[in-house]
């Protein structure tokens, strides 16, 4: 007998319990992308008596389960049978958007293959992929003419941004008859020798103390690398070397007088930078890809 009565009364509390309070508890998925309407919310409700119903802030669909959310705040108020309420609030969150910006190498010479984009790009969610407009799949593409290069970047979620970059070049005039900006023209000199006869000798002057520097006589080794980079200049004496990061900014500066300069890069983030070798004359820019 003492067995049935405590069966009865467990019973009965269970029944009691229920009756009269609610729970919620809510499994919420947030939207995959920033800006994106595919986030959804759905109420696993307890206790009170059933049938429920629901009332959502936001203009929101009078159900447990609604989809097609964007993020922002939401609260919904759940009344049984009895007319018990229970009021829950929550939140839908987004990942931050896809931000994408670039550095260039222009080319060199005109008519040349040497232009480089570095993408610098932040949120969204790891892994991404690349697709550039002439079929390139990496970060960072070298090797590059003139012209313009469209990358969409893909994230794990699938969403997507795009950014376009402007490769440019020298003209065809400024690479046949300009140093830096510096119009070089040819002069004659008339002289007579001994026989009466006149010569003519065409010189052009001579602005500069050594030969423009041009990528094919710029070396960078190792490159990639992890803690230094070696520069070689086949027709300079001298040089300003400045590294510089992808947001524009400069790392490293130094002035070098011999043909062969080391730069400790041990200090230096993982990433892609250019290196501006400049010249009196000319200036060429390298990429430098540090690794860690």
């Amino acid at each position: 007998m003492k067995k049935l009565i405590l069966i009865a009364l467990a019973f009965a509390g269970l029944n009691a319990s229920a009756g009269t309070s609610i729970g919620i508890k809510p499994i919420v998925n947030s939207p995959s992308c920033n800006g994106g309407n595919n986030g959804s919310i759905t109420l696993v409700v307890t206790g009170g008596t059933a049938p429920y119903t629901y009332q959502w802030n936001n203009s929101v669909p009078a159900i447990p389960n609604p989809t097609g959310l964007i993020a922002g705040n939401y609260s919904v108020t759940v009344t049984d049978a009895n007319s018990h309420v229970a009021v829950y609030g929550l939140k839908l969150a987004e990942p931050t958007g896809i931000h994408l910006s670039t550095v260039i190498q222009n080319v060199s010479a005109h008519g040349g293959s040497d232009g480089c984009i570095t993408l610098n790009l932040y949120g969204g969610t790891p892994d991404y992929s690349y697709h550039w407009s002439n079929n390139a799949n990496i970060e960072s593409p070298c090797g590059l003419i003139a012209g313009f290069y469209t990358v969409t970047v893909t994230d794990a979620f699938g969403c997507q941004s795009t950014a376009t970059a402007h490769v440019q070049q020298p003209s065809q005039a400024q690479h046949n008859n300009h140093f830096n900006g510096n119009t070089h023209s040819t002069h004659a000199n008339a002289s007579s020798d001994s026989n009466g006869e006149t010569k003519m000798e065409m010189i052009a002057p001579d602005n500069s103390t050594q030969p423009e520097l041009t990528a094919d006589n710029v070396t960078t080794y190792p490159n990639p690398t992890t803690n230094s980079v070696n520069v070689r200049l086949e027709t300079a004496t001298s040089a300003d070397l400045t590294l510089i990061n992808a947001l524009g900014q400069t790392v490293i500066h130094t002035k070098t007088e011999a043909a062969e300069t080391r730069l400790d890069l041990s200090s230096v983030a993982k990433g892609n930078y250019i290196l501006a070798i400049k010249t009196e004359n000319s200036t060429v820019n390298k990429m430098v890809a540090v690794i860690k």
